[in-house]
């Protein structure tokens, strides 16, 4: 109970939004509305992936393995990209609490802003069939991570 305490209390200090942070939250506790929740909901008849029609949508397809997701991480850094699918959990919430311990603050800030972005860019891409480059989702995050750290000084 103490560790999960602490590293609660370490997303709260990630200095990120507090809609990021909310974001995050709501990914610890499988409650984004990925196609796997969504039929365990009863809000879908299915658990495939509106994106890319891939079996199961789950937290970790859709932000990490989805081609949409993907190519996004793959304009990122090669050794974080590597670092952060190093730990194949499928639990959402020990995945992030790994990060929290085993990541330095601004890598962690780039890897939460960047899936709030990659979850952004598919909500407006099933929803108002508005989809986005990989490129312009990467060029959004990088200026925000930008103003962010602008605004923090």
């Amino acid at each position: 109970m103490a560790a999960d305490k602490n590293s609660w209390s370490q997303l709260w200090k990630v200095k990120v939004p507090s809609k990021i942070r909310v974001f995050v939250w709501r990914l610890a506790h499988t409650s984004i509305p990925t196609g796997l929740v969504r039929h365990v909901r009863h809000m879908a008849e299915s658990t495939a992936c509106s994106i890319c029609g891939a079996m199961e949508d789950t937290w970790r397809h859709s932000l990490l393995s989805c081609r949409m997701a993907r190519c996004v991480w793959a304009l990122e850094d090669d050794e974080l990209v590597e670092h952060m699918i190093s730990n194949q959990t499928e639990d959402a919430r020990l995945w992030l609490f790994w990060l929290f311990e085993n990541t330095n603050q601004r890598d962690l800030a780039r890897i939460l802003v960047t899936m709030w972005a990659i979850w952004w860019a598919r909500r407006k891409a099933i929803h108002d069939n508005e989809f986005q480059s990989p490129l312009s989702t990467w060029c959004f995050i990088t200026r925000y991570l930008q103003d962010l750290e602008i605004a923090g000084n």
